[in-house]
């Protein structure tokens, strides 16, 4: 995309920020893109499928970290919403209209679909709680570590893709054919999510093997 950068100097001043996209040429892209309704409006449906995946690997993280049934509720409430964290850059999206002061300088300052969708945010973000919560026992980051995963899981299937590797260039696409809002989100993975979201939640509470 172009004008990536981890950040550039505003002339006349003395302030750092990330660089907004590039005017014309990035709205060109947008409009362009295959999935350019992640660009133009939010979709309620896509922050409700994001909310299921996340549930989804909560329950799988829950069930790999050997959370006692009593908890299962609140981790599966951690990673779904995390899983919607990462779209804090989008204005209109779910998380974005909770955080009235901080999710739209976000929205402001970064592109979509880059720093927040990255490797870099899934490694940092964990730590900056830690260091900012320490109480947190480090297993409840993990659950809501695997939520915003998935989160970045979904988004790599769809035309848009992801930039996994911000601040390196180049785009992450799985296959592609996912649309936001389209068929193959509400017929197939959204019923899937669901369906690993209640497996998981079986085993952790021990009846999985009659699912």
């Amino acid at each position: 995309m172009q004008g990536r950068g981890l950040g550039r100097h505003r002339r006349g001043g003395s302030k750092w920020r990330l660089p907004r996209a590039t005017g014309a040429a990035w709205r060109a892209r947008a409009r362009a893109s295959p999935d350019s309704a992640t660009y133009r409006r939010p979709s309620n449906t896509t922050g409700h499928t994001h909310a299921v995946a996340g549930a989804a690997a909560g329950a799988l993280a829950a069930l790999a970290l050997h959370l006692p049934a009593g908890v299962l509720p609140l981790a599966l409430a951690v990673a779904a919403a995390a899983a919607l964290l990462p779209d804090i850059d989008e204005r209109g999206s779910t998380v974005n209209r909770r955080l009235p002061i901080l999710g739209p300088l976000l929205a402001h300052t970064l592109h979509h679909r880059t720093v927040t969708h990255s490797l870099f945010a899934l490694a940092v973000l964990p730590a900056l709680c830690h260091l900012l919560f320490p109480a947190v026992p480090w297993r409840w980051l993990e659950v809501g570590e695997a939520g915003y995963a998935s989160h970045l899981l979904c988004d790599a299937l769809t035309p848009a893709g992801i930039d996994l590797f911000w601040p390196w260039p180049g785009r992450l696409r799985i296959g592609g054919w996912v649309r936001t809002g389209g068929w193959a989100e509400h017929v197939l993975f959204l019923p899937a999510f669901t369906a690993l979201a209640v497996w998981g939640v079986g085993r952790v509470l021990g009846v999985g093997r009659l699912l």
